[in-house]
């Protein structure tokens, strides 16, 4: 469509007229309603005071300006193009920060926002960008008579550069295909209720070429597009120095030409560091979202990224929604032990009246110790389950201020089925605190269970006890064929508690004693460590420290050491006031075959 107006060269001077232009057409805009939501007349004016801001900065980077005005000399419609910045310039307006808050008050947050959306989807090699196009006369063509003009003399001139911009909507995106221009997938604005900017490209055509309407996508990746481009525009920069006429433009053009070869070494060197910075800043908020994750209340580690607004609340909100499906995950989890738990109750209550009946040490006597043994073998399993799950061992020895360590041993001994390969060395003088005595059993059944099914059904599982610095130490060792150096590190640091594993690494089926055995170990500062022996076989050692222990020994700690009661029904684990921390681990068997 055509114009009775001729298109002028506008100046600075005339920023303010600009700017008056720029803010009427833009008042009605999606996102300018989003930046201030209410009031019609305080967004044209905030709209109004940042657009002279940012134009009186574009006019120091060369930036040309053009519109059409009517009979009455009244400015219709307005095109600010901006030239690539030399490597000196000032990235932005002087104080910008400061003046932006004084324009817009409450709503400086949404402006910060948009501004870190248009720096982080700027492209990197030069290009002309065009900053505005704005007309208060919509639908008589003036807008593409702006556009033709300056793209007809563009394409014109001896190696152009591409012409990019950010369309508001995509209501205005057919005009700029019909000029040539093509599509980058929308970038959407945090906080805006799914609003976009729509980044467009117009790449340097041959002379004398029409612009195309549909031009075939480019490569889907960012950085490789950008490459290519810096690598076309120096090809075209070099053919043009070539094809001067005049040796004395050659001259004034192999200097202009080193001088953007330079910009481009420079851009490409950029591009390399604000990779390098992204990735780090990714790792950063990373890091800094699983800690929040792990414990305590969500921080706005988003604001360096969005300028703060709406970061809190969708950090906030997907803090949330892990912590909701881990609060279920754990639900089920600690359900399932409870009904494992009262299953096992069920058999060793059976069990032990039928143990009562048939003590004369017969065939039915044994049959009933080896239900028995099987009940707790699962109730601690049920147990294992619900620690997973985030839960705490009920303490079943409340009722006593310590126990002893060797009689630890010898209860964890009874809550595994092949307890009677299990063989206790020495009396360590020391108790246990009856705060930690059940996670240790627990831990030590565990370990325990683990050795006797990695080794010959026949050998013994040998467990003595050594005084170490600030502690004591339960040593296990069986007589298995150990493990190779990759599975006995994945072992290590999940018995150790310092892998944290997701839920599907625990296998199929799933192994959950070493992932129980870290949270516990987390949890009450246990140090788990497993080693190869010289002979073959693994040595599973759980050092107890001293503010877990007593060296006062009851008078009859040693009868309660040789002859341990009948243990305990187990009881199933309890939901716990707080998370255990990081999730499981996986592998249950330290000494298993590969």
């Amino acid at each position: 469509m055509s114009t009775p107006y001729p298109v002028l060269e506008l100046g600075a001077g005339d920023i303010e007229e600009i700017a008056d232009v720029i803010a009427t057409a833009f008042t009605g805009l999606a996102i300018s309603r989003w930046l201030v939501p209410d009031d019609p007349l305080e967004r044209w004016q905030c709209l109004r005071h940042q657009f002279e801001l940012q134009l009186d900065y574009a006019f120091t980077l060369g930036a040309r300006a053009q519109g059409i005005r009517d009979s009455l000399d009244r400015l219709l419609a307005v095109a600010v193009w901006v030239p690539p910045p030399h490597p000196d310039a000032p990235a932005g307006p002087e104080d910008y920060e400061q003046a932006l808050l004084g324009i817009t008050g409450e709503h400086h947050q949404r402006f910060r926002v948009l501004d870190a959306v248009f720096a982080a989807h700027t492209p990197f090699d030069p290009h002309i960008h065009l900053m505005f196009l704005a007309s208060v006369r919509r639908g008589r063509g003036l807008g593409g008579a702006l556009l033709r003009t300056y793209l007809t003399e563009h394409d014109r001139r001896a190696g152009p550069l591409p012409v990019c911009l950010d369309a508001s909507g995509p209501a205005v995106i057919p005009l700029y295909r019909r000029h040539g221009f093509t599509g980058d997938a929308p970038v959407e604005i945090p906080g805006s209720g799914g609003l976009c900017l729509y980044p467009m490209r117009r790449d340097p055509l041959p002379p004398h070429a029409a612009p195309a309407r549909d031009r075939a996508p480019r490569p889907t990746s960012r950085s490789r597009r950008r490459m290519a481009r810096i690598r076309q525009s120096l090809f075209q920069l070099v053919d043009w120095g070539f094809d001067t006429g005049s040796m004395q433009e050659v001259s004034a053009d192999r200097l202009e030409l080193m001088g953007r070869v330079h910009h481009l070494e420079h851009q490409v060197l950029q591009l390399h560091r604000d990779t390098d910075a992204r990735d780090a800043t990714i790792t950063a908020v990373t890091e800094r979202l699983v800690a929040q994750l792990d414990g305590g209340h969500p921080r706005p580690i988003l604001r360096d990224l969005t300028g703060g607004i709406a970061a809190d609340a969708a950090l906030g909100h997907l803090v949330q929604t892990v912590r909701d499906h881990a609060a279920n995950t754990a639900a089920v989890l600690t359900g399932i032990a409870q009904q494992w738990h009262q299953s096992a109750q069920t058999l060793q209550a059976l069990a032990e009246r039928m143990l009562d009946h048939h003590d004369d040490g017969g065939e039915l006597h044994e049959g009933c110790s080896t239900l028995m043994r099987a009940a707790a073998h699962l109730a601690r399993r049920a147990q294992s389950v619900a620690v997973l799950g985030g839960a705490q061992l009920e303490q079943q020895w409340s009722g006593a201020l310590s126990v002893p360590l060797a009689l630890a041993v010898r209860t964890a001994a009874r809550r595994i089925t092949a307890g009677h390969r299990v063989t206790v060395s020495g009396t360590p003088p020391v108790t246990v605190d009856s705060e930690v005595i059940d996670a240790l059993i627990h831990v030590l059944a565990e370990l325990l269970d683990n050795a006797a099914h990695a080794s010959p059904p026949d050998s013994p599982v040998e467990a003595a006890f050594t005084p170490v610095h600030h502690g004591w130490a339960v040593t296990i060792t069986d007589q298995g064929r150990g493990l190779d150096e990759h599975h006995l590190s994945r072992a290590r640091e999940r018995a150790s508690g310092r892998a944290t594993p997701a839920f599907g690494d625990l296998g199929q089926p799933p192994q959950i004693g070493l992932a129980a055995v870290g949270t516990l170990a987390r949890r009450h500062r246990f140090r788990v460590d497993l080693a190869p022996m010289v002979h073959g076989g693994m040595q599973a050692t759980v050092i107890i420290p001293d503010d877990h222990l007593s060296t006062a020994v009851p008078a009859d700690a040693t009868t309660a050491a040789d002859s341990p009661p009948r243990p305990a029904t187990t009881t199933a684990a309890t939901t716990a006031a707080e998370p255990a921390g990081p999730g499981p681990a996986a592998g249950s068997s330290p000494t298993a075959t590969p």
